[in-house]
């Protein structure tokens, strides 16, 4: 989720280019974020059904077809919507009335909608702003209709005394701020914790002066965590908010000035908060470099690599190849976000480290899904390589009084080679093909182990790893 304006292309590059930028960030795997009221988002309703993301509207790639998924009611604040419980309840109920009408569905907050959505309360707010914030959200959570259902996020580290009740339903923290226990906890009761930006030796940093893998290590992050949202301020900061530096001018020229925020306290980022840059400049004519859309950076493709990177980690943790994810996790990210880091950077730096576990992790996917799609063995022949891996001869007995666990398990077989009630094979929707039953197998394994007493620890040649 990465905050961005349309004002800022309009001001720089001119009208009509603000969908190029969302075509480019849903190919670069993330989203462009910025609040929502009823009629914006019904005119900017392809965003969020996924027709603009087709070929028909110049878009081929991943995600074609799939609108946005992060649609927040506001951000950076709340805007005074929900000081007061009447008004309060009237908005809320509105958009999520709206959503379930045009998105029903769940998420990990409700059963309305399947957008995630949310109140940005107050950024970043001092103690003093705590009673407010939690009267907006009581006031929210006191509404009669599916408006009680509307999420609230507040920028802190997890904070009782702003909490109350349970009155934050997501806490954005800063890396430094990330406690993967106190997530953990949100998370039992249906709360989540994210965290936004960078800071080593946290995370990543988007800054410049770090290493350009960076971006990547906090996508890795994410996932050892378990953050299923990563919130960076700002993709399109060009022309300065009002923290900026006394003096400074608002209006950047990002082509040659480095330090692209810069507030009164001091504090600055070479780069921070420009993802992308205008292909056409009308506030500065020199650097209009003639491209009719945005023109991305390295951060953002590191980005992208880094979520590419969390999908093979989440196709190989679901195929069970566990032990091969938490391999490339203590090679890639050993130390982030963890809660108790000194000075060493605990994750990569490095380009080819990531190349080489992707790849590997590439491979061993590959592999497992080559041994669920071979053509699958029936029950006896089964029984014969779990039997063969343990060391048990299939005769047992002597005579009349003796027998063969393979010709049991063939007796036991029914037509079409089911047994024990389990097809030999599963049709599977996302590959549109069938492929080897695990359950299969282990009615097989399972039967073996009550006839035979034993407990045959040792897996089968071809034991598939997950279903």
């Amino acid at each position: 989720m990465c905050y961005f304006e349309t004002d800022q292309t309009d001001r720089y590059q001119g009208p009509d280019v603000e969908y190029s930028y969302h075509r480019l960030a849903k190919r670069n795997r993330v989203e462009f974020v910025n609040k929502y009221d009823v009629d914006l988002a019904l005119e900017k309703l392809g965003l969020l059904d996924g027709s603009f993301f087709t070929p028909e509207n110049d878009y081929e790639g991943p995600g074609e077809g799939v609108g946005n998924v992060i649609v927040p009611r506001t951000f950076y604040g709340a805007e005074g919507l929900f000081d007061d419980p009447v008004n309060a309840a009237m908005v809320a109920d509105e958009w999520m009335n709206f959503l379930h009408q045009y998105f029903p569905g769940t998420n990990k907050f409700n059963d309305v909608t399947e957008k995630i959505t949310f109140v940005y309360l107050e950024d970043e707010a001092p103690a003093s702003s705590f009673p407010m914030m939690r009267q907006q959200s009581a006031n929210i959570k006191a509404s009669e209709g599916l408006g009680k259902y509307l999420p609230v996020l507040a920028t802190k580290s997890y904070t009782p005394d702003l909490d109350g009740d349970n009155l934050i339903d997501i806490w954005a923290t800063t890396a430094n701020g990330y406690n993967p226990a106190r997530a953990a906890i949100e998370r039992s009761h249906g709360d989540d914790m994210w965290f936004y930006n960078g800071r080593r030796p946290y995370a990543g940093s988007l800054d410049y002066s770090a290493p350009l893998t960076d971006p990547r290590a906090t996508m890795w992050g994410c996932f050892k965590q378990g953050v299923d949202v990563y919130f960076y301020w700002h993709a399109n900061h060009w022309s300065h908010n009002s923290q900026r530096w006394r003096g400074m001018s608002r209006y950047q020229n990002m082509w040659l000035e480095p330090v692209t925020f810069r507030n009164r306290s001091g504090s600055y980022g070479n780069g921070d908060g420009v993802l992308v840059f205008p292909g056409e400049n009308i506030m500065y004519p020199e650097e209009d470099r003639g491209i009719d859309g945005p023109i991305s950076t390295l951060r953002l493709a590191n980005l992208r690599r880094g979520a590419q990177d969390n999908l093979y980690l989440t196709i190989a943790r679901k195929l069970g190849l566990q032990n091969a994810v938490d391999q490339a996790l203590e090679r890639i990210v050993p130390n982030i976000l963890s809660g108790s880091i000194g000075n060493e950077v605990g994750f990569a730096e490095t380009g080819n480290k990531y190349e080489e576990v992707r790849y590997a992790l590439g491979k061993a996917i590959e592999k497992t899904y080559q041994l669920l799609e071979a053509e699958s063995p029936a029950a006896p022949a089964i029984a014969e390589r779990i039997l063969e891996a343990n060391g048990i001869e299939p005769r047992y007995g002597h005579g009349k009084d003796g027998g063969n666990y393979i010709a049991d398990v063939a007796r036991l077989m029914s037509p079409g080679a089911e047994f024990m009630g389990e097809p030999k094979e599963i049709y599977n929707a996302e590959r549109g093909r069938y492929h080897t039953n695990r359950a299969y197998w282990d009615a097989v394994w399972n039967y073996l182990r009550e006839r035979t007493g034993l407990e045959l620890p040792i897996p089968p040649e071809g034991y598939p790893l997950a279903m």
